[in-house]
């Protein structure tokens, strides 16, 4: 019998903590400290380190001085007990200067933005940019401002030569937004979906052969007709929101209490991603991550979100969050373990992970 995919698409929040995994932290540190890196990397540049069982990933996120270079990395993989190399990507632009040198400053690019500003940071921006979709791309550093405005959170992109106001970046939806009413149309009016997030989710799923019923801001009704069917294999949602609750429309809601009504008569869903920025921050009777799975501890998965919205969680959102997902469908296709392609995602992008 064929599954079905629901692929549930609304304005939303992505953050990296799964249900099902063990506890992971990744660690920093300097290339020639490390015994395994320093035969490959004997400098002084700091690396992200995350062994996940046999593996050992190294990341490296390259600066110039203080600026991050978007899309720009290197990552090495080793086995432990071998200490056999298993990968080496090294992704490196050559059209970038030497240095970064602001003419405006910090507090300058701040003074600009309205609302409370929770961070910004100095960044060259890629021409491949999911974040900050910038056209043309900017050739001078860019001063990336995050604040609250009104409940929202906003990205403001400010050349850093020039002070030029370049435009608005993509936010992560933000789990307090999803209580909320409708919003003043310039800053959400349920027309601009996390097309890239998306769109990568339908690739993969497509590819592993679902049916694929993609839903752009759906009625709460109809995502109850989806979920209510014998053929439904995995969940797919991208929603403001949290363990309770997420936006798929203006104004409309779905409460973790629909989805236990929904499957009263039907099994749990076997797999569910729950792509709020919430969504995964709690699991007990009465959140999505209890329902889905009719609160049965085997025979389902889930995979989510747990604080992306959060200013420590900014780089992981900002350069990885698309690349992140990509490996983990990657794997998943592959005919992987939910765990495992999870474990993988991690040891390819572990800055999510720290």
């Amino acid at each position: 019998m064929k599954r079905t995919l629901y692929l549930t698409i609304v304005p939303a929040v992505i953050l990296v903590t799964p249900i099902v995994a063990w506890s992971q932290e990744a660690a920093t540190v300097i290339a020639s400290r490390e015994p395994l890196l320093r035969n490959h990397e004997n400098t002084d540049r700091e690396f992200y380190k995350l062994q996940i069982g046999d593996t050992v990933s190294y990341f490296h996120q390259r600066m110039i001085g203080e600026a991050f270079v978007e899309g720009d990395f290197i990552r090495y993989q080793f086995s432990v007990s071998s200490a056999e190399l298993i990968e080496n990507t090294v992704q490196w632009r050559d059209d970038l200067p030497a240095t970064a040198d602001p003419l405006i400053t910090q507090a300058e690019a701040e003074s600009t933005v309205e609302g409370d500003v929770q961070r910004s940071m100095l960044c060259f921006i890629s021409p491949e940019s999911h974040v900050f979709p910038v056209s043309p791309t900017p050739e001078n550093p860019c001063w990336i401002v995050r604040s609250e405005l009104d409940g929202w959170l906003v990205i403001v992109i400010v050349d850093a030569v020039t002070g030029e106001d370049l435009g608005r970046g993509v936010p992560p939806p933000w789990d307090g937004l999803s209580l909320t009413g409708p919003q003043p149309e310039d800053i959400y009016d349920c027309s601009d979906p996390w097309t890239d997030w998306y769109m990568n989710a339908f690739f993969w799923y497509s590819s592993m052969g679902y049916t694929t019923a993609p839903l752009e801001f759906p009625q709460t009704a109809t995502i109850g007709q989806c979920i209510q069917s014998v053929d439904l294999a995995v969940f797919y949602e991208l929603a403001h929101g949290h363990s309770w609750t997420f936006r798929n429309g203006c104004p409309e809601v779905t409460n973790a209490s629909d989805v236990e009504n929904w499957l009263t008569d039907y099994a749990n869903v076997p797999f569910a991603f729950i792509g709020s920025c919430g969504g995964l921050c709690n699991t007990e009777d009465g959140t999505f991550a209890n329902e889905f799975r009719k609160g049965i501890d085997s025979g389902a998965a889930l995979v989510g979100y747990c604080g992306m919205d959060e200013p420590q969680c900014s780089v992981c959102w900002d350069f990885f969050s698309v690349s992140w997902q990509d490996t983990l469908f990657t794997w998943l296709a592959a005919g992987n373990s939910v765990q495992a392609a999870f474990d993988q995602a991690n040891l390819a992008w572990p800055a999510c992970v720290a």
